[in-house]
């Protein structure tokens, strides 16, 4: 079984099924850019998924995030209703407070891509995700989780 590093970088195994309560899945659009907002979205959480409980609270999990990112959570990203300064991102990006681990993504066209993750409780709270999809430049995310 692959890991969620792993599929972070290049999807699951092939043949692989999910574990969990199943998938979730994620569309977002981004006029032109469906395939940087994957890629960056893939940069920023490869930084943080493999780090414990403990990084998220003595402050190593922010020093871990792309500068970029970090920098792009001081503004209200298009799409979205509120501001995620890096904290609240962190907060919710935590293992252990995050009830999702992340599937595959792929681009659907150059204006629109998924993302879908393993899901262990329902309802599933995915805002950090769809914060990381906003600041990233989504002006849309639908869920359907």
């Amino acid at each position: 079984m692959s890991t969620e590093v792993s599929r972070l970088r290049s999807g699951p195994d092939a043949g692989e099924r999910p574990g969990g309560l199943g998938l979730g899945r994620i569309d977002f659009v981004v006029p032109g850019l469906a395939k940087d907002v994957i890629d960056g979205s893939r940069q920023v959480w490869l930084t943080v998924v493999g780090l414990d409980h403990e990084a998220f609270t003595d402050g190593r999990a922010r020093a871990t995030l792309p500068g970029w990112f970090r920098r792009a959570c001081r503004r209200r990203p298009a799409g979205s209703d509120r501001i995620w300064d890096v904290d609240a991102w962190l907060s919710w990006a935590d293992p252990d407070e995050r009830p999702w681990r992340w599937w595959d993504a792929d681009v659907l066209d150059e204006d629109r891509g998924w993302v879908s993750i393993v899901l262990s409780e329902r309802p599933c709270p995915v805002g950090v995700l769809e914060a990381t999809l906003h600041t990233l430049g989504a002006t849309r995310v639908d869920t359907d989780i």
